[in-house]
């Protein structure tokens, strides 16, 4: 009984094959564009799935950490690059707009070694919160001691 059951099983998968073309059996073939198309079955409404929330910190630790492993400059070059265009435009009412790119890498050297400068003088300070006044004070003595330098050399 066992073997008439798998005997019929085989001959009724090999009438399928034998009745399809040889040229539909290749892996190039394909059907036309009308017997692609099928009209596709509803889908019944998924719920959207929550964003998951991170823990206040969590990611601003990542952050930090991420920023700490880099060496390439805070800010992004074409970002720095429009910003810049854009105020020597205001400043010069559009006189001078032209820059070369390693006139505007030196500036965005400058502009991060600056900053860096800052902020460590700020942690020197033990500064909690950054106001107007600090940075005004931070310039006044870079102007001071850039003075100083100048005048031994």
């Amino acid at each position: 009984m066992g073997r008439t059951k798998h005997a019929v099983a085989a001959t009724a998968a090999t009438t399928e094959t034998k009745k399809r073309l040889r040229f539909e059996l290749s892996p190039r073939w394909r059907p036309p564009p009308a017997l692609r198309q099928v009209p596709p079955e509803p889908q019944p409404e998924k719920k959207k799935k929550r964003a998951y929330r991170f823990r206040p910190g969590t990611v601003a630790l990542r952050e930090v950490r991420k920023y700490q492993k880099s060496t390439g400059p805070l800010i992004p070059f074409a970002p720095f690059v429009r910003l810049v265009k854009e105020i020597t435009d205001d400043l010069t009412k559009g006189e001078m707009n032209h820059w070369t790119p390693q006139a505007l890498f030196s500036l965005q050297e400058l502009i991060h070694l600056f900053s860096t400068m800052i902020v460590l003088w700020w942690l020197d300070l033990s500064v909690s919160t950054i106001q107007y006044n600090d940075t005004s004070a931070f310039i006044e003595l870079y102007k001071i001691a850039s003075a100083w330098l100048q005048s031994i050399t």
